[in-house]
């Protein structure tokens, strides 16, 4: 765990995305600003910016990549520290949180939810888990979530939800 929080504020730090070369993870995202302090070419063409929280590879990893068919840049986060460093670094329009990403059933998504609207009240933010309790909801609405949902949840619903979630927001 210490070693991928280290890894997220050193790519942060360092003005690039988060990567797992190993595991071969395809494209990675662009920065929101470039190194002269100018707009970056993906902000300047209106490319949505999306980070993703989810500990189980199996929807993470399917996600992001549906989610960068769709035009979108995603930075992945398999544990609530690591979105925390991404988020110390960067503005994303959306997050996509999984509210459970330990094994022992905490609550890091909330947690990085939280952290988000400290920094950014302009993230729309869908929270997602297959455990979902009314009191987690509950604490999800009032932290500022946009939607609630209960996995699995098809990617094309995911993604016109993610759409709506902005739409209303901007409006």
């Amino acid at each position: 765990m210490f070693r991928r929080f280290t890894r997220a504020v050193l790519a942060g730090i360092g003005g690039r995305s988060l990567s797992h070369p190993e595991a071969g993870h395809g494209p990675r995202s662009t920065n929101e600003t470039s190194r002269e302090g100018g707009v970056s070419p993906a902000m300047a063409a209106g490319v949505k910016q999306l980070l993703l929280l989810d500990d189980e590879e199996a929807i993470l990893l399917p996600t992001a990549k549906y989610f960068r068919s769709l035009g979108w840049t995603v930075d992945l986060a398999r544990e609530a520290e690591e979105g925390e460093a991404l988020i110390s670094h960067r503005h994303y329009d959306l997050a996509i949180l999984d509210v459970r990403v330990t094994r022992f059933g905490g609550t890091g998504g909330l947690e990085l939810l939280r952290e988000i609207r400290r920094r950014d009240h302009g993230t729309s933010v869908i929270v997602l888990s297959a455990y979902m309790s009314t009191d987690m909801e509950a604490e999800a609405r009032a932290l500022g979530a946009a939607a609630v949902l209960r996995k699995p949840q098809s990617l094309p619903d995911l993604a016109h939800l993610a759409l709506t979630v902005m739409e209303g927001r901007r409006g």
